[in-house]
């Protein structure tokens, strides 16, 4: 195993705008509508989205439904896998 990680994997790094444009383009992000706009409409939006290849963000820009800041803040996959703290119970 030692040769592996020193042979194949030493000094593999990631490339962060690689990184942030595959998240981008993650029909995935589209669960975090659900929340905002009702299942059904965050399915059919992923659809379109599909459909049209294009990705979430620009679907919604066209649409009008969010200022693009609110749409950058409801698809950040950062926010959306950061770990929160428990929410104090009453």
């Amino acid at each position: 195993m030692r040769e592996v990680g020193e042979k194949c994997i030493a000094g593999i790094m990631a490339d962060p705008d690689q990184c942030r444009q595959y998240a981008e383009k993650s029909i995935g992000l589209a669960t975090a509508l659900s929340s905002v706009l009702g299942y059904q409409a965050a399915v059919e939006i992923a659809q379109e989205a599909v459909r049209q290849n294009k990705t979430l963000l620009e679907i919604l820009t066209e649409k009008n439904l969010f200022t693009r800041e609110e749409i950058t803040g409801l698809l950040d996959p950062i926010r959306m896998t950061e770990p929160k703290p428990p929410k104090k119970k009453k």
